[in-house]
C-alpha cells in the first residue's frame, strides 16, 4: 500500500515535510504509527503524542487507510 505522508511542525523536523510510505500489512493508523517509529526509534515520544488526519479529519489509531490515502501527522500546539 502506498501512502503520502504530510508533516508539520517538530514532526517536520525529524522527517522533512513530506513522504511517501510503501507499506505491508498495514491498515489501521495504529500501525502506521509503528511503521514510522520503526522507522527513526527516536522519534516515538513525539510521534505517539501528535494527532493523525486522513482526509482532513482528525482520527484515532482504529481507523483504517487506504491505498493512495493522505496522511497528516499533527504535533501538538502550545502558545498563546
Amino acid at each position: 500500500m502506498k501512502l503520502k505522508i504530510r508533516t508539520y511542525a517538530s514532526v517536520k523536523e525529524v522527517f522533512g515535510e513530506s513522504f511517501e510510505l510503501e507499506l505491508d500489512g498495514v491498515s489501521t493508523v495504529g500501525e502506521l504509527k509503528k511503521k514510522i517509529i520503526s522507522m527513526r526509534p527516536e522519534s516515538a515520544g513525539l510521534i505517539n503524542i501528535c494527532r493523525f488526519a486522513v482526509r482532513e479529519t482528525i482520527v484515532n489509531d482504529k481507523t483504517q487507510i487506504k491505498e493512495d490515502e493522505h496522511v497528516h501527522i499533527i504535533p501538538p500546539a502550545s502558545g498563546g
